[in-house]
């Protein structure tokens, strides 16, 4: 519906525009006005040549965004700059002298132009802006009901609890669930090395997810499981007092608690497993390393950097700390639907595939300031809860043939990004890291500083999360 008002504003600018020209004829007192304008066309003489591409541009817009929805704020800018610089040029170089006279009146020339960068802005600056934004507020909400909706017929369609190959984590009591842990399946396995992206990190320092992670020993949190934030967007107060199990180690931990192990998963896209795993890895190795350069402190967010091996890009890391227990923290950055709530460049997301409560692929759309085209990427992303409590969460990009590429926005990589949530003092100490190259033709150093500034949403968060508590 915006594109389609967005269009008729174009159309109403090029009466505008006609209708104005039309009253500067008059006003000459010349019948021949019109037909000097336009027949007897000259460069320095004539308006006529203002009037047609101002109004061509109009047209092309409306047709581009009304007609054949074709978006991008990209082919606004060039648009409405082209008739810009064309317009600068035709007025330093327009001659005033036929009109003087004609009864002095120099300022219709004045008046026309004025009239015509008015119209070229008014969509580009006003118009189009709040109209894209009530547009994509409207997809969002078809979007979360599109994602509800596949959720729970995904969801639906898995075994019970318990059964050979299903991917839901078990919602029986603990016992039952430390049963199934010994379970039959079959040995893990020996880990392989992760992906380049992954920098420095070595074959040796790589393990098969949930390897070294315990589950949860608190059966209301087991409730909770990570399943849909949306119906848990305040925890209960309980969930404060969480313990966990000790490391448990052992065949079919993988598959029973984390849902990627090799048994009852042949779908399971090869190379997961080692890619997840090195996520895992490249989060703990960069959560405590020591060789990051503090670059400030902003909003109680310290931020860091360091060059990311094999990029010129850094990666960055932000620490903060949350009145509010990691699960509601976790809560929050899981409802995607949530997301533009506490990230300012987030347009629309959607689920492309989903293995199960904790691991997805989601394609997520962002915008961008000024001329710079917006940008997205597929994202895979999973989490695991460690043995003290800590949530981990992990995100890179993958290739998936439901988001191949397109015009409308910059596809960017991440290479890679991870909250840890520890508990601290009843509350959550947040460490935020992320590598990601934007891609187009922004400068490494442009791409950097934005890096930097996406520290700051863990102050964003903290003002949500605590709201709720």
């Amino acid at each position: 519906m915006g594109d389609h008002v967005f269009a008729l504003t174009c159309v109403f600018n090029i009466a505008a525009l006609f209708i104005l020209f039309l009253v500067s004829g008059i006003s000459t007192g010349s019948r021949s006005f019109i037909t000097e304008q336009a027949k007897a066309f000259t460069f320095s003489s004539s308006l006529f040549d203002v009037l047609c591409f101002s109004a061509g541009r109009s047209a092309g817009l409306g047709l581009a965004y009304g007609v054949y929805d074709i978006h991008g704020m990209g082919l606004l800018y060039a648009a409405t700059g082209a008739t810009t610089v064309y317009a600068v040029v035709k007025a330093a170089m327009f001659s005033l002298g036929g009109w003087e006279a004609k009864g002095g009146v120099e300022s219709m020339a004045v008046i026309i132009m004025f009239g015509f960068f008015v119209s070229a802005w008014l969509e580009t600056l006003v118009f189009y802006r709040r109209l894209r934004i009530r547009s994509q507020e409207r997809a969002q909400a078809l979007a979360k009901e599109a994602d509800r909706e596949r959720e729970r017929l995904l969801f639906a369609s898995l075994p019970p609890s318990g059964t050979s190959g299903s991917l839901q984590a078990p919602r029986s009591p603990l016992s039952a669930r430390r049963s199934r842990l010994h379970s039959s399946s079959p040995a893990l396995p020996s880990p392989s090395p992760a992906r380049s992206m992954y920098g420095s990190i070595g074959a040796s320092e790589v393990r098969r997810v949930g390897l070294s992670s315990s589950r949860l020993s608190s059966d209301e949190y087991d409730e909770y499981d990570f399943v849909d934030a949306d119906e848990y967007r305040t925890p209960p107060s309980s969930i404060a007092g969480l313990e966990s199990s000790p490391r448990e180690d052992g065949p079919g931990v993988v598959e029973a608690v984390y849902g990627i192990g090799t048994s009852g998963r042949s779908e399971w896209p090869a190379g997961y497993e080692d890619a997840i795993a090195g996520a895992y890895t490249q989060l703990e190795v960069y959560a405590r390393d020591e060789g990051w350069v503090h670059v400030g402190s902003s909003g109680g967010v310290e931020s860091f950097r360091r060059k990311h091996a094999g990029t010129s890009l850094f990666a960055v890391k932000g620490v903060g700390n949350i009145a509010a227990p990691p699960a509601h923290v976790y809560a929050l950055l899981r409802d995607t639907s949530r997301r533009g709530e506490w990230d300012p460049m987030f347009v629309s997301h959607s689920y492309l595939e989903i293995f199960n409560e904790r691991y997805r692929i989601t394609h997520y759309a962002f915008s961008a300031p000024g001329p710079v085209q917006g940008r997205d990427m597929v994202v895979l992303a999973g989490s695991t809860v460690q043995a003290d409590g800590a949530i981990h969460i992990v995100s890179f990009s993958v290739e998936h043939s439901g988001a191949p590429a397109g015009r409308e926005y910059v596809r960017a990589h991440l290479h890679f990004a991870g909250y840890v949530l520890e508990p601290s003092d009843g509350g959550t100490r947040v460490t935020y890291i992320n590598c990601v190259d934007l891609k187009g033709w922004l400068l490494s150093s442009v791409k950097n500083y934005v890096a930097t500034q996406s520290t700051q949403a863990i102050e964003r968060l903290r003002v949500l999360v605590e709201a709720t508590v």
